[in-house]
């Protein structure tokens, strides 16, 4: 190709960069050289998900690329307008180039339960890493570099997996220079090494995030917590197994609503870690009257048992369902040998 030609070529490719700059907010696909590096046929399966503006690679880009391979990980590179949420599937890391469009990437993977680096100044923000507008300031070949552990508060969310930002100019000066290399690469085999256990208190899935070994209702515990009325994520002792309040529905399901006829136990918590029976004086049994034999309400005595009824005659009154009767109508509402008379039971 002739020098002309060459020089018409690399004005057009340049032009078509500004373009897409000025269009979708990202950074010029040639960046600050006009070498671009062809990565042939993007593979499909990787270790690493390499999300960047422009294919072929360009020089900062490639050079990433390399130092991703040389600690011994796969690459899928995605352009940053065709990449989706399910590309991140099985992966140990999201790398996020600075070549991408932040307008087009918006929010993708700021929630995504897979390590992530980055050195796009936008998406630091919008990914929470930094407040707004509180990015440092570097120069030439320098990196300063933020990290978060899984689970750790950001300033913009909780982590929910690794987090590593990257501050710099231009990622090719920095890959440049021997402890430009060393740097990235440490923040790479952390970010896509193994996690480590979660604390006591933390959000978990699975006993195998916990440190302590113990996984119980969503969050990381100091022992297990399988009994009644207990929780490892109460308010006030989360990450540590303890009784709920007294009066608490039992997070568990265990304790059962017996019913208020057996006086056992009701679905609720006594606040020592076990179930709470109905409580002393809740009605048991009703009231029975039988001829002139009236028997009182029966009630719980707090502990499980449905109290004795009071047995009283009603002579010569009968009785109801309510109590003995102490004026009568008629001598139906008397016992026998004993007569209704202007009121009252009176003997025959």
């Amino acid at each position: 190709m002739s020098r002309t030609r060459r020089a018409a070529s690399r004005s057009l490719r340049a032009w078509c960069a500004c373009v897409l700059a000025l269009c979708f907010g990202g950074a010029a696909c040639d960046g600050e050289s006009d070498v671009m590096v062809e990565v042939g046929a993007l593979a499909a399966t990787g270790d690493v998900l390499f999300v960047v503006g422009c294919t072929p690679l360009d020089r900062g880009d490639a050079a990433m690329r390399a130092r991703i391979e040389a600690n011994g990980l796969s690459v899928v590179v995605k352009r940053d307008g065709a990449v989706r949420a399910a590309d991140a599937d099985g992966k140990k890391l999201i790398v996020v180039s600075s070549s991408v469009a932040p307008r087009v990437m918006g929010a993708s993977f700021r929630t995504t339960a897979v390590p992530l680096l980055t050195w796009d100044p936008a998406l630091i923000e919008e990914y929470g890493m930094v407040a707004r507008g509180k990015s440092p300031r570097v120069d030439g070949a320098k990196i300063t570099v933020l990290r978060y552990e899984s689970g750790q508060q950001m300033p913009g969310l909780v982590a929910p997996a690794r987090r590593v930002a990257l501050f710099l100019r231009d990622m090719a000066a920095v890959l440049g220079t021997a402890s430009g290399r060393a740097a990235v690469d440490a923040e790479i085999v952390w970010a896509a090494g193994p996690a480590l256990p979660k604390l006591n208190g933390q959000p978990c899935l699975a006993a195998s995030e916990c440190g302590s070994g113990f996984c119980e209702q969503g969050v990381c515990c100091a022992s297990a917590c399988t009994g009644a009325c207990t929780s490892c994520n109460g308010p006030a002792t989360i990450g540590t197994c303890a009784p709920v309040p007294a009066g608490s529905i039992d997070p568990r399901g265990i304790c059962m609503d017996q019913g208020a006829a057996s006086c056992g136990t009701s679905a609720r918590c006594d606040g020592a870690g076990a179930c709470r029976y109905y409580e002393a004086g809740t009605l048991c049994a009703t009231a029975t009257c039988e001829g002139a034999i009236y028997q009182s309400p029966r009630v719980c005595d707090g502990a499980g048992t449905c109290g004795p009824s009071t047995t009283m005659s009603c002579a010569p009154y009968t009785c109801n369902a309510v109590a003995c009767m102490t004026t009568c109508t008629f001598d139906g509402e008397c016992v026998p040998g004993f007569r209704c008379f202007t009121g009252l039971c009176v003997p025959r």
